[in-house]
């Protein structure tokens, strides 16, 4: 008796697994419901060669593109890091509308030749310095990322040698110039918005906008995607090698859906409808 108990205690709880994960794919916004499902999750790129093959094919998706941007390259980017990331991060993010890659930086800066290419590749693209580009060509997407943007730049020595130390140049000394923070984009033209009507709904439009600071970026997908990010890995240990399929799932998500909803709003043919959160979780628009 004991054994048939058991027996079916797992049968139970193999059943509440699965449940539960049905529920997480039709709550959450799934890899599959952006991305053909052709369309691998991408590995992690850890060598110099492997970063700029999968750069170059980055940067001839951002150029085939349909929008009404098209003196523009779009990206989205986010990074990724640990406790034990001594403030570095463990993983950046690169996306354009079509694909994302996954760069790991902590691999490829133990090495000068993997520090020339970041130099010669993101580090170019962050400073909208390419060689076959003309300044503001490309804007890089991310959300809330002085953090993110910080950490990128962090000098840090690993294993006793000296590539990455005060006397060899970063891979990102050439600047961010290319970068814009999407949720200030998104404060900005609300808080334009509130420039006209009643004295009366200006500050009901100012509550709104305080209210919209402290939401943070999967509510905002919810409000353009009608599916909030699932964060659940959103703490897990970035620093492990190999990667989970979730981790990698989650972070290229992550990157994604920055230089998607950048793209909904410069391509909006409504520009004055901005899409804003409340408290019920509802939208409102102000106009």
């Amino acid at each position: 008796i004991w054994n048939m108990t058991k027996y079916h205690n797992s049968i139970s709880n193999e059943e509440a697994l699965e449940e539960a994960k049905q529920n997480r794919k039709r709550n959450y916004l799934q890899w599959e419901e952006v991305f053909s499902t052709e369309q691998a999750i991408p590995d992690l790129v850890s060598t110099p060669s492997a970063l700029r093959d999968a750069f170059q094919k980055l940067m001839a998706s951002a150029a085939d593109k349909n929008n009404d941007d098209d003196d523009k390259l779009l990206f989205g980017f986010d990074c990724e890091w640990s406790e034990e990331s001594d403030g570095c991060v463990d993983l950046l993010q690169l996306a354009s509308l079509r694909m994302v890659i996954l760069i790991d930086i902590p691999a490829l800066t133990e090495t000068r030749e993997g520090q020339e290419a970041l130099t010669n590749t993101v580090g170019q693209l962050f400073a909208s310095s390419l060689p076959s580009l003309s300044s503001p060509a490309v804007v890089i997407v991310g959300f809330s990322c002085n953090q993110d943007v910080s950490r990128l730049t962090h000098r840090q020595s690993k294993k006793g040698n000296n590539i990455n130390d005060n006397q060899q140049q970063h891979w990102l000394d050439a600047g961010t110039d290319a970068v814009v923070d999407l949720k200030r984009i998104i404060l900005l033209q609300l808080l334009q918005s509130t420039s006209s009507g009643t004295k009366k709904q200006q500050r009901k439009q100012q509550q709104v906008i305080k209210k919209q600071q402290q939401f943070g970026l999967s509510r905002i997908v919810d409000q353009y995607f009608q599916k909030p990010l699932d964060k659940s890995e959103q703490c897990s240990q970035w620093n492990n090698r190999p990667l989970s399929r979730q981790q990698r799932i989650y972070a290229s998500l992550d990157a994604w859906v920055c230089v998607a909803i950048y793209h909904k709003i410069i391509t909006t043919s409504d520009k004055e409808e901005i899409v804003v959160l409340n408290d019920s979780n509802k939208e409102d628009r102000l106009e």
